[in-house]
């Protein structure tokens, strides 16, 4: 479903995109389900009028892009990975006590 295949009206899928044979586009194929945690490649064709595409476009001709949030997601995941590093390392430290020690 996702490579370029022309069906018998001329409508193409392309880069998991569906476009009509004058070009325009007319529905994205979706997953049903995350294919790594459900091991399905189900997908589902959702009308591009459900769909807000956002993209700046760099090139003529381009389909796809970057999103616009994805440095600050790679900045979330960092900022969430270091507050589980603090909770483990609050939880090491109250399992350390008063340690007294003498001179023999």
């Amino acid at each position: 479903k996702h490579d370029l295949v022309f069906d018998k009206d001329g409508e193409r899928n392309y880069y998991g995109i569906r476009f009509s044979k004058k070009g325009k586009r007319i529905g994205y194929w979706i997953y049903t389900s995350h294919p790594v945690e459900y091991g399905q490649l189900e997908s589902k064709l959702i009308p591009s009028d459900d769909i807000i595409h956002l993209y700046e476009v760099e090139r003529p001709g381009q389909i796809r892009g970057i999103p616009f949030s994805s440095a600050s997601m790679l900045r979330m995941k960092d900022l969430d990975d270091y507050e589980d590093a603090e909770l483990i390392r609050q939880k090491i430290a109250a399992c350390f006590t008063v340690f007294i020690t003498e001179d023999a």
